[in-house]
């Protein structure tokens, strides 16, 4: 493959594998901390990022960004790439509106790995 066809380095796929494990992250660990640490759950700062749906909307944005331009063109060559990312994309959109936390984080663990599959199989497309 030429180096014409592919205009975004290989650091974008490690940095939407980051982006989605970041998410991934924040969806599991912080509910957990507001059970364990009750102090915490207390705290105003802590509530205001859990409760407000924006807050997780304006995290997709640099996800979408960075995942959707990179994975796009990887799709050109491998459409397993488009499908997987696509779901994931679709998934981490779905988990907005989804009716209880548990549901919402099953979704968003759901997009996240299938972010995360699909950079993993443009960076080995890539490598091949």
């Amino acid at each position: 493959m030429k180096s014409a066809d592919y205009s975004f380095p290989r650091s974008f796929d490690g940095f939407g594998i980051a982006l989605s494990g970041l998410c991934l992250i924040h969806c599991l660990l912080l509910p957990i901390t507001l059970v364990l640490l009750p102090a915490l759950s207390l705290s105003p700062a802590l509530g205001w990022l859990h409760d407000n749906e924006w807050l997780h909307v304006a995290l997709l944005f640099p996800i979408f960004l960075v995942s959707g331009t990179t994975l796009l063109r990887g799709a050109r060559l491998d459409r397993r790439i488009g499908y997987i990312g696509g779901a994931g994309i679709a998934a981490l959109c779905i988990a907005l509106f989804a009716p209880n936390e548990w549901a919402e984080q099953i979704i968003t663990t759901f997009g996240t790995v299938m972010l995360i599959v699909a950079h993993i199989l443009n960076i080995r497309r890539r490598a091949a």
